[in-house]
């Protein structure tokens, strides 16, 4: 059965390992741990914890990003196996921090056709 306690002592290995980038799911099915739909239940019901779920959430996207580097620089693994890890953690990251991991969009002219914004304002008779 799992843990139904919820104090410090299963708060903390949660919110330390998901800092690390390990997945909740992982986490989770590690014995002593509680469900992850109990944990889910935590952070909707506790404020304090769901703050410290969210900044241990962004750490572990971090923390998985710096293992892309890793990754990439392992030359003692087959080339595919590396890409493949390599851009699942890109494509994970660039949607969990899509403002920090993802592709940056710029929506902006030049100075040869700058942008702008024109207003039509047009009046319909009606009968």
């Amino acid at each position: 059965m799992g843990v139904t306690i919820y104090g410090p002592e299963v708060r903390e290995p949660i919110l330390s390992r998901l800092a690390s980038g390990e997945s909740l799911r992982a986490i989770c099915r590690s014995d002593g741990m509680p469900t992850e739909t109990l944990v889910r239940q935590w952070v909707m019901d506790d404020e304090a914890f769901a703050s410290q779920y969210a900044r241990a959430r962004s750490m572990g996207i971090d923390a998985l990003a710096e293992r892309g580097m890793e990754v990439a620089a392992d030359k003692t693994r087959d080339p595919n196996d590396r890409r493949v890890e390599l851009d699942a953690i890109k494509w994970f990251a660039s949607k969990m921090k899509p403002d920090k991991y993802g592709d940056r969009q710029i929506l902006a002219g030049d100075k040869d056709a700058p942008l702008g914004i024109e207003f039509v304002v047009s009046t319909v008779k009606r009968d």
